[in-house]
């Protein structure tokens, strides 16, 4: 355990005391994620998933119906999430997405693979494009954070459907919060809750809070996003279960695993790691730029410490890996903006006060000697901001 200026680092991974998700660490410097992760070594998995599947049958539809919702885009993860519920558990999910508008062509075409591939139902909610950018502009100014619509309309619109469909079964992938700092056991098998999606989801900032300290926007255009009562919820019996508590949870393994299924990753320059965020124009591009300046680390940490704790790689050869992983060209900010339609002076404004002119090239060193992560991505995107068309698409 190391502290530097108050900040406790963790003796293994790269993570440190300045974590979003609130982490902690114990007397020989470990921290609660590298600790809860050592659980996979020694959990009967097989068991697991056994429990699982006798939990997930009771709610198998006898009408031949859907028998459970999944929330879905264009990630690797949801690739993996779909096949688990599909060809180990059994079961025909109905499959929803939020769209955040901020696709580009990897994305559009991943989100068209997956539905096809897999052959599924599919549900589309396209929020008013004007709403969208006016509540993306209220989050980004005010919490410097541009993905709070999204993951507010992702972690809701599920149990609206379920809600609406009388579709108990609610089927997640990876919860972070166990996978990242070890908020949990995997024992405890936490479910979807609303306190969850609050405090973790949404850094404490639901939907009533956030018209509360909106500017421009309106109650009435946060519709999209609002979590259901939790009467309706109770009453209709509906429970969310995360897959990771069942499943020995890898992502760097289960996603390679999901180029077979017609996924493709995208080549990133902010990240070693072409699966995840595959196909969005803004996750490791503005985004990750923002979370860097808000909490003082980037995607690539939470990435390299989940190999560090797989043994893939070391804490040394990570910190290689780090300094390689901070190129963001300017480009990528002026699409940003353009995309939300905000004039070139105020542009200018917001990347030499907020970004600090970080939009820079970085000169690499060379990594092929580390073959841990030797996955060159050939699909770079050609098309940024798609956006496409409202409604179902059953």
């Amino acid at each position: 355990m190391k502290h530097t200026n108050n900040v406790i680092s963790c003796r293994k991974c790269l993570y440190t005391s300045n974590h979003a998700f609130g982490i902690t660490f114990n007397e020989s410097g470990l921290c609660s994620g590298c600790l809860i992760h050592e659980e996979k070594n020694t959990i009967d998995w097989e068991g697991k998933k056994n429990d699982l599947i006798k939990i997930v049958n009771k709610y198998k539809s006898k009408k031949n119906h859907h028998d459970c919702i999944v929330h879905v885009d264009s990630s690797a993860e949801s690739f993996y999430t779909i096949y688990l519920v599909k060809h180990v558990l059994g079961l025909e999910p109905l499959l929803v997405s939020y769209n955040s508008h901020f696709y580009n062509n990897i994305g559009i075409e991943n989100l068209a693979n997956l539905k096809t591939v897999f052959n599924c139902d599919f549900f589309q909610y396209s929020l008013n494009l004007i709403k969208y950018k006016s509540l993306v502009k209220e989050s980004f100014f005010k919490y410097k954070h541009i993905l709070w619509p999204y993951i507010a309309g992702k972690t809701s619109l599920p149990v609206r459907i379920a809600v609406q469909k009388k579709i108990p079964l609610i089927i997640w992938g990876g919860l972070q919060t166990i996978e990242q700092v070890g908020m949990f056991s995997h024992h405890d098998e936490i479910q979807m809750s609303r306190w969850h999606r609050k405090e973790h989801e949404l850094f404490g900032i639901d939907e009533n809070d956030f018209v509360k300290s909106a500017n421009f926007v309106k109650d009435s255009d946060l519709d999209s996003v609002r979590y259901p009562d939790d009467f309706d919820i109770h009453q209709n019996g509906i429970i969310g279960i995360y897959l990771s508590n069942y499943f020995r949870w890898d992502p760097w393994s289960q996603n390679n695993y999901m180029l077979k299924y017609r996924f493709k990753p995208e080549d990133h320059k902010r990240s070693f790691d072409p699966f995840e965020y595959s196909g969005c124009s803004v996750f490791m591009g503005v985004h990750d730029l923002s979370k860097e300046i808000r909490r003082g680390y980037t995607k690539v940490v939470d990435q390299l410490s989940r190999e560090i704790r797989f043994n893939r790689i070391d804490k040394r050869t990570a910190k290689i890996f780090l300094n390689n992983f901070k190129e963001l060209p300017v480009n990528n900010i002026n699409m940003f903006f353009d995309f939300l339609g905000i004039e070139q002076t105020s542009v200018d404004w917001i990347k030499k006060y907020f970004f600090n002119n970080k939009s820079q090239q970085v000169n690499k060193k060379n990594l092929k000697s580390y073959n841990t992560f030797n996955i060159k991505s050939k699909y770079k995107p050609k098309k940024f901001f798609i956006s496409y068309g409202k409604g179902i698409y059953l």
